[in-house]
């Protein structure tokens, strides 16, 4: 694994330990959108360790959120108002 994507799956991991798994998808919309504003400002300010955090920040949110859309996780899917492979079929 390249070091950029491990420094991705430590702070996915570090997050994971300290808020849990994310509990939808609004919630999850909300975290990416405060680590986009950070790294904006970052870019702003021309902070290149500062801009490097925050955007591996915002991808680990990401890999986060995708991590719950392809797991299975009925609650999480329900609470998102995600259809998953039971809505699916009832739906066909």
């Amino acid at each position: 694994m390249s070091p950029m994507l491990q420094a991705i799956f430590d702070e996915a991991t570090r997050a994971a330990s300290n808020y849990g798994p994310p509990t939808s998808t609004q919630e999850s919309l909300g975290v990416l959108l405060e680590e986009f504003d950070e790294l904006k400002e970052a870019i702003h300010a021309n902070n290149r360790t500062q801009i490097c955090r925050e955007a591996i920040q915002v991808a680990a949110v990401s890999y986060r959120l995708a991590v719950e859309c392809t797991n299975g996780n009925v609650a999480f899917a329900r609470r998102s108002g995600l259809a998953f492979d039971e809505d699916e079929q009832e739906a066909a």
